[in-house]
């Protein structure tokens, strides 16, 4: 009669645990993923485009939704005009970081709370106040860059 060591129970038991741990968490989140999609489903799409705008890209794709806009934030740097407006405040120049960190913010503001919100107000008043300083960008420049930050999450989560 041959017995197995100590050492190889105690992996095996380990290994057998931390297995039926593994699958059970992923059963779990696949029960929660099925319970939020019927929670979306249920909500009114008019009515409640706010909190599934947000629960889409917070929530479903939230590395992919950063990770769009910051692409469609670098694409604007591509549009002439718009890089001609940032190379002359030099703000882009100076201090990206800086500016990255302020598009973030603002457009973070405007997707969590409501542009109706005192928050989501309050980050339009600020966005306004900032380009009204340069009052020389068109009208076209400020609707290519809503549209980029609106398609682009839209754009990579269908692909």
């Amino acid at each position: 009669k041959m017995s197995l060591p100590f050492t190889t129970l105690v992996w095996s038991l380990l290994v057998t645990l931390v297995g039926c741990s593994m699958a059970w968490w992923a059963g779990r989140c696949r029960g929660l993923r099925r319970l939020r999609h019927k929670m979306v489903e249920a909500l009114d799409e008019r009515r409640d485009r706010h909190a599934i705008i947000t629960h889409a890209l917070y929530v479903d794709f939230p590395f992919l939704s950063v990770a769009s806009i910051d692409f469609a934030l670098f694409r604007t740097f591509c549009i002439p005009s718009i890089s001609a407006i940032l190379r002359a405040s030099a703000q882009f120049h100076a201090d990206p970081g800086k500016r990255y960190d302020d598009t973030d913010l603002l457009v973070r503001e405007f997707l969590l709370h409501h542009v109706d919100s005192p928050r989501g107000s309050a980050a339009v008043r600020r966005m306004n106040y900032l380009h009204g300083l340069h009052p020389s960008i068109p009208n076209a420049d400020f609707v290519y860059v809503l549209c980029l930050f609106i398609l682009y999450p839209m754009k990579w989560a269908a692909r």
